[in-house]
């Protein structure tokens, strides 16, 4: 799955490159204009793989160290992307240097922006902003599920977040554009990560017995 998502993010810069350039892309299959479903796939993937733990728990498993889970997200993102932010700042042409500051602390922050506030290098890191904003939200709204009190306020959080994302996204405010910090934000892109979450309690509470029917058929 991670194999096919890259290939679509591939397939859809490739697809679209002629633009940044000034001409209009040329014409090729329809599926590769919907590469763009590969950043799609990613999210939902990573919802999947990281809730599992935290369902566990929830089941009366091994409780999950939240600190520790912070950690090694944060290894396995920040450093790297504190570099990339600072070449982007580096190599900003002659007099853009101050415009470019306030966007790079936006980004290592990890606040929603754009695709194009340091573009051309924050045109893919967007994506990357939205997963470490799911990394900070994943642990925090699990402990609201872990008591009666929680899964109320849990609950709460889910319509209002509905309803407003309702409301953007029938055009109410252009905030939901494509451009816009909605639409690059976890708030935005919420629905693949609730879709990867409900994968995995699925899975958690079915998957063994599929396994063992898939394994009879075979």
């Amino acid at each position: 799955m991670r194999g096919i998502a890259v290939l679509l993010v591939v397939l859809f810069h490739v697809h679209h490159f002629p633009a940044y350039l000034g001409h209009p892309p040329g014409d090729m299959p329809a599926f590769v204009s919907g590469g763009h479903t590969g950043v799609s796939i990613f999210f939902v993937l990573s919802a999947f793989l990281l809730v599992r733990p935290f369902l566990r728990e929830a089941r009366g498993g091994a409780p999950v160290d939240r600190r520790r889970f912070l950690i090694r997200r944060w290894l396995r993102i920040v450093p790297l992307f504190a570099l990339f932010v600072a070449l982007a700042v580096l190599f900003a042409p002659v007099g853009e240097l101050g415009a470019r500051l306030a966007p790079a602390l936006r980004a290592l922050l990890f606040l929603p922006q754009s695709g194009d506030a340091l573009f051309p290098f924050s045109v893919p890191w967007w994506s990357l902003v939205t997963e470490a904003q799911f990394y900070l939200a994943l642990p925090l709204l699990t402990l609201l599920a872990r008591g009666r009190a929680g899964r109320v306020v849990l609950r709460v959080l889910l319509v209002v977040y509905a309803l407003v994302y309702a409301a953007l996204a029938a055009g109410l405010s252009s905030a939901y554009q494509p451009s816009g910090v909605f639409w690059h934000s976890l708030l935005g892109r919420g629905p693949l990560f609730l879709f990867g979450v409900l994968a995995a309690w699925v899975h958690a509470r079915r998957g063994e017995a599929w396994e063992r029917r898939f394994a009879q058929a075979g």
